[in-house]
């Protein structure tokens, strides 16, 4: 036996020293109880106000904004791949002619103002989209992606043509609906602009909504490599104009 538990046992005759630690053995219990407690209960405890609370929650909340931020800065325009999607007209191409001017652009829009099909443009973009990566650098996919079963064809064509360690960054467009409004003016302009001609016209608020409602946000799980949130990143904004706001 050692000096330590010889010395722990002559001192646990004495019924005054006992008595203590058989007091602090029951405290773990204690503190167990105390912290099935509500967090309401937990804050009162201990004094902290809402308005201490609200403080700390937006500190937190500015480094994860900035984590994201350099993230972001960090990997856009650099990615091999990046698919860019949302709900129509929710800013996704002025996002990509700021962010991507050197990826090859495969576009769905372009097939679908072909006059085809829902599911044959979507065959001719996954088809456009492994040509493109057979033959370009960077390669930068627009798409709306609405539901999450619609992309793993999309990653599956990139893995096809680069391999499965390929790393396929995804940046999703999902605003709030008086933004969307103004975003839906913005990109029929600009589709107007550089598609003269164009007959589209602008979308309904209703039917903005519905769309933001139906979207699906994307996560890691999907395959991708990193999922940003356009609009989570400060001032990342597809509308901005300032060169320092992304």
């Amino acid at each position: 036996m050692g000096d330590f538990h010889r010395h722990l046992e002559r001192c646990l005759q004495d019924s005054a020293f006992k008595a203590e630690w058989d007091a602090q053995a029951v405290e773990p219990e204690k503190d167990r109880s105390e912290a099935l407690t509500t967090v309401d209960e937990y804050l009162s405890k201990r004094g902290i106000t809402d308005e201490q609370m609200a403080d700390a929650r937006k500190e937190n909340q500015a480094y994860i904004d900035a984590y994201n931020l350099r993230q972001a800065r960090k990997a856009t325009g650099d990615e091999r791949v990046a698919f860019v999607f949302g709900p129509p007209c929710s800013g996704k191409l002025t996002f990509v002619k700021k962010h991507f001017p050197h990826h090859f652009l495969v576009d769905i829009h372009e097939f679908q103002m072909q006059g085809m099909g829902v599911w044959e443009s979507r065959c001719a973009t996954e088809d456009a989209l492994k040509e493109a990566l057979r033959n370009h650098d960077k390669v930068v996919m627009k798409h709306t992606l609405m539901k999450a079963k619609r992309r793993p064809m999309y990653i599956d064509a990139v893995r096809s043509v680069l391999g499965d360690s390929v790393s396929i960054a995804a940046y999703y467009s999902l605003p709030d609906l008086e933004t969307y409004v103004r975003y839906d003016k913005l990109d029929l302009a600009d589709w107007q602009a550089s598609h003269p001609g164009s007959q589209e016209e602008l979308h309904s608020r209703a039917q903005l909504e519905s769309y933001l409602f139906e979207f699906e946000v994307p996560n890691e799980d999907e395959g991708f490599s990193n999922v940003f949130h356009i609009q989570s990143l400060p001032d990342g904004k597809p509308s901005f104009g300032s060169k320092d706001a992304f």
